[in-house]
């Protein structure tokens, strides 16, 4: 018997541990983010701020003048380092860049 209610007193601990987070998160931001629709999903539509591109026949607006928008998946680390100055690029300059086939179309990785 006394196996028994360690057991009982166990599992409904467990239970109180499993959704114990959820009574206290329910006002967290990212539920009332959610629920308020306040997130903006990326759409298609480009602003004046973008350029359209073409990508595996699709046309995806892109920040005009941006690095993709000048060189597309091959960035210069120089370039990269001029305008960014704030970012770290030692690791990727030990790297060699290859021209790599993905899908539809080619890319450097």
């Amino acid at each position: 018997m006394k196996k028994l209610k360690i057991l009982a007193i166990t599992v409904v601990i467990g239970v109180i541990l499993l959704f114990a987070p959820v009574f206290f998160l329910s006002n967290a931001a990212i539920s009332t983010a959610s629920n308020k629709n306040t997130a903006k999903p990326i759409t298609n539509n480009p602003t004046d701020k973008d350029t359209l591109i073409e990508l595996l026949g699709h046309q995806i607006p892109v920040l005009k003048g941006g690095l993709f928008d000048r060189f597309r998946s091959n960035s210069p680390l120089d370039t990269v380092a001029k305008e960014r100055p704030d970012i770290d690029l030692s690791w990727f300059k030990t790297i060699q860049k290859q021209k790599k086939r993905s899908g539809l179309y080619y890319l450097f990785s």
